[in-house]
């Protein structure tokens, strides 16, 4: 093989995946501390650039859209203290910490994020849409079992270490 062709092929195919990874759309699970703290699990890294948008409580604690921090403002975490699985893959899933502005959150709450770069969210109930640049929209929500919350269609589990009255998976 030409060593020229070869680097050529491993330059397109390492843009290429910076591209998509760059582009591409994760979601994640949000908890927010009513104190001013947030945890997000999420199933790989964040990637510099990336932004976060979030579900928040309205004051009926319905989940309402959104607010926004970008990947820089969130720390990973040891996940030691956050009872959390991936379902999919069964690898553990990625955690992060953030510090929220003043007000943000004065409740405890768990809803769904979104994370990407340049896109743009939006909220329906417990719906959360992400629509990209180039128009590819997808969509998650949350549901609560006997004693967590699951992100439907990623897999993802955060278990809430007490019993939810009136679980909301089906």
């Amino acid at each position: 093989m030409d060593i020229k062709f070869a680097l050529s092929v491993s330059l397109l195919w390492a843009s290429a995946s910076a591209c998509a990874s760059g582009s591409d759309i994760q979601h994640g699970i949000i908890k927010l501390d009513g104190a001013g703290h947030a945890s997000l699990i999420v199933a790989a890294p964040l990637v510099a650039g990336q932004t976060v948008y979030f579900q928040y409580p309205d004051a009926k604690q319905q989940p309402v859209c959104c607010k926004r921090l970008t990947a820089q403002e969130f720390a990973k975490a040891d996940g030691a203290d956050t009872l959390a699985t991936n379902e999919v893959t069964g690898n553990p899933p990625v955690i992060y910490h953030a510090r929220l502005p003043k007000l943000w959150a004065e409740m405890p709450f768990v809803g769904a994020a979104t994370i990407g770069q340049s896109l743009r969210a939006e909220g329906a109930g417990r719906q959360l849409f992400a629509t990209t640049r180039q128009g590819h929209v997808t969509s998650v929500e949350t549901c609560t079992s006997q004693e967590g919350v699951h992100l439907m269609a990623t897999h993802l589990y955060l278990g809430l270490g007490y019993e939810v009255e009136q679980p909301t998976c089906r």
